[in-house]
């Protein structure tokens, strides 16, 4: 079986094998902070003599750069991975993967997804661990349940305003301003999810039941949200779903944009109804959209 050697320890994992073919690679979540650097080993296993490569898929060039060397020989060999993050990297999560190939064969070996998470400087690495699991609660259940499970497993002596705003952008994978983040709060406050105590929140301990009592998921699971972000080679494009149909942002005028970002943040704050409300006030003299 073959082995890797990350940060000074060694992780075995077979994950493919055809043919005498396998490979180890590295871990699946890989947390930075701006500006740092990590050294991860592959050792790749193929038929002896066969040429072997290493390739990258959907690496996030805007946010850290990727260097592999050799990315191809005679196998078996060792290939080394640099992952640097860049200095003014977004804090958020990134996915990518590594894939193998035999050349001489024309076969790929195996491929492996890895998140990639950027930590705030002032935020512990922990964060990562929990991340991905965290924006499935988001999807399923919105951003106050996420929050409310985020300080009761990483900050159960409270967290400051900053380390919520942190964890909100990286959970939803958006920036948001002071405002946004400081009305949700008041309204978890005054829902008794969270208690407010010498500048910290602390979630406050209740059972699934009641958290979800006073979140009011009928009211949390509206009909229409704002997708994740893609990264492309052109500008960035956002999508709105309404039930089947999509509407690209991009094709709205500015001030239409705006109303529908803002409805949205309406919608996962308080409710549908006042996110509707909204959009009627906004675009009751707007003729065509």
């Amino acid at each position: 079986m073959s082995g890797l050697a990350v940060d000074g320890y060694s992780i075995e994992r077979k994950l493919e094998r055809r043919e005498g073919a396998s490979f180890a690679t590295v871990e699946r979540l890989l947390a930075l902070y701006p500006g740092e650097s990590k050294e991860l080993l592959l050792r790749i296993h193929g038929s002896r003599g066969h040429l072997v490569a290493v390739e990258e898929w959907g690496f996030p060039y805007s946010v850290a750069s990727l260097e592999i060397a050799p990315k191809q020989a005679r196998a078996p060999y060792q290939a080394r991975m640099i992952v640097a993050a860049s200095v003014n990297a977004t804090p958020g999560v990134y996915t990518w993967g590594i894939r193998i190939i035999d050349v001489t064969r024309s076969a790929v070996l195996g491929e492996e997804p890895i998140t990639m998470v950027i930590v705030p400087k002032h935020m512990s690495k922990k964060v990562a661990e929990h991340v991905t699991r965290l924006r499935k609660v988001y999807e399923n259940y919105g951003i106050q349940v996420a929050l409310w499970s985020a300080l009761r497993v990483l900050y159960p002596r409270g967290a400051s305003f900053s380390d919520i705003k942190s964890l909100y952008e990286l959970v939803t994978s958006r920036s948001v301003n002071k405002g946004t983040v400081g009305n949700m709060l008041k309204t978890m406050v005054a829902k008794k999810l969270l208690e407010k105590r010498g500048g910290l929140y602390i979630a406050v301990d209740m059972n699934r039941d009641v958290l979800f009592s006073r979140v009011d998921l009928a009211r949390v699971r509206f009909p229409w949200q704002v997708l994740r972000r893609k990264e492309a080679s052109v500008e960035d494009i956002k999508h709105i779903g309404w039930g089947k149909q999509q509407i690209d942002l991009c094709q709205l005028p500015q001030p239409i944009q705006k109303a529908y970002m803002h409805a949205e943040r309406l919608a996962e704050e308080h409710n549908p109804l006042t996110a509707l409300y909204f959009l009627l006030c906004s675009l009751l003299g707007v003729r065509q959209t």
